[in-house]
């Protein structure tokens, strides 16, 4: 399986505090079930800024160390962005990194309320020939609210990925009811564990699709699993047509 979303570099953002550690992560996604995965370090997030520099150097000790143990694992570099004014120009410069040098970019949006220029900065990428990926929308509060918020951006071309921990329950009961929500709506494209550590937030990708299989989402989940490997080859992905919620909400039952 590919995760999408993953804080694996040491000594980086709000990750890994060591290279052991680190490694132990790595060993800990392998065990769920992961061959691949992009690391996506904060940039443009104040004191968690990872530059693309210090993504490439990290990541290239991990990637010999993944080398002299014969794991059957490969790490791919990317960046998680916070949006802002620049994002666009940072994109198309280069600046920032998009996943595993495709066509898509991972943009985070503020817990709180939307920027004014969320949807300026999101057609400017698309113009530019970038698809952005929203980071865990299930834990945005004007989508929390609405889904109809989502529905318009995915409408307009931007696509959604999911985190892990919101099926699980590790946010809340308010983001778990918000991502079945958004699942069900099909607004949801991607699925990445946002993994950061060994315990808390951690790679838990197997766990979370057998929930998903359990909960009537079987064929949604591999099609998520699927979209997630079409990022690593830059190849267009199967995106849902949205549908109003179900009226029984069945899934929220468990």
């Amino acid at each position: 399986m590919v995760d999408l979303h993953s804080h694996i570099l040491f000594q980086a953002d709000d990750g890994p505090a060591t290279f052991e550690e680190s490694l132990m992560m790595l060993e800990q996604a392998m065990k769920q079930g992961i061959t691949q995965l992009i690391s996506t370090s904060h940039a443009h997030k104040g004191a968690l800024n990872v530059s693309k520099e210090d993504v490439f150097d990290k990541l290239a000790l991990l990637r010999h160390h993944i080398e002299q143990q014969n794991w059957d694992l490969k790490v791919f570099e990317g960046h998680e962005i916070t949006i802002s004014e620049n994002t666009v120009e940072h994109v198309i410069n280069h600046d920032v990194l998009t996943l595993a040098n495709s066509q898509y970019a991972l943009i985070e949006l503020p817990s709180g309320h939307l920027p004014h220029y969320t949807l300026s900065t999101f057609h400017g990428l698309l113009e530019a020939g970038y698809t952005p990926i929203i980071a865990h929308p299930e834990r945005q509060q004007n989508i929390i609210q609405d889904a109809n918020v989502l529905e318009q951006f995915v409408r307009s071309g931007m696509l959604a990925q999911l985190t892990t921990g919101a099926i699980l329950g590790k946010y809340g009961k308010r983001v778990e009811k918000a991502a079945f929500e958004l699942l069900d709506r099909q607004l949801i494209h991607f699925i990445g564990t946002d993994a950061h550590d060994l315990e808390r937030r951690h790679f838990d990708l197997e766990r979370a699709i057998s929930v998903l299989e359990k909960r009537g989402f079987a064929d949604y989940a591999a099609l998520l699993l699927e979209n997630n490997e079409a990022v690593l080859r830059n190849q267009p992905v199967e995106v849902l047509e949205p549908e109003q919620p179900s009226k029984k909400r069945w899934w929220l039952r468990r």
